[in-house]
């Protein structure tokens, strides 16, 4: 809650770090900018906090971009997929173009978007690619990590994430 207000959040379930952050838009549409107290509760942990929170209009016209799951494990020569979610704020209905960084440290390993390495979300309603990744056979197992950019002319949003390379699926002998 907000102040005693419910409100949504994008992505609509938070995921905290190890050190306990998360990053999320927080939409309140019946509250007027001031100070108020932001209560959140962990489903797991069941524990709560308290904290101030400042609120401000935004007429931003931009978007967020979030990645589910933020880690994967694939094992070596298979492939594993990430949704990567687009959420316009505002007005915004600009086509995203999609990249992927530290893919390189794992020698071969390809990717590829679909619908493709760019959508175009329409106003107010998320859009969502599946980035899918796939490790050759020689990859060394480790983990890796991963940023996903979306960009929109000047408006840049990234996602980082990881990719854990395991041992190939057990084979009949």
């Amino acid at each position: 809650t907000f102040g005693g207000t419910a409100v949504t959040t994008i992505p609509s379930t938070l995921v905290a770090t190890t050190g306990g952050t998360f990053t999320a838009v927080i939409r309140a549409p019946n509250l007027s900018a001031g100070v108020y107290t932001v209560a959140a509760t962990g489903n797991t942990s069941g524990v709560s906090s308290n904290r101030p929170f400042a609120l401000r209009p935004s007429s931003v016209n931009s978007f967020i971009l979030y990645a589910s799951p933020l880690q994967i494990s694939i094992p070596k020569a298979a492939t594993g997929s990430f949704t990567v979610n687009v959420a316009p704020l505002g007005i915004f209905n600009s086509t995203v173009t999609f990249t992927v960084s530290g893919l390189e440290a794992i020698a071969s390993a390809t990717y590829a978007f679909t619908p493709g390495t760019q959508i175009k979300p329409n106003v107010g309603t998320q859009t969502s690619a599946t980035l899918t990744v796939n490790i050759p056979a020689g990859a060394t197992e480790g983990s890796y990590p991963i940023v996903i950019t979306g960009q929109s002319g000047s408006i840049k949003a990234q996602q980082r994430a990881s990719i854990r390379v395991i041992p190939p699926a057990n084979t009949a002998d």
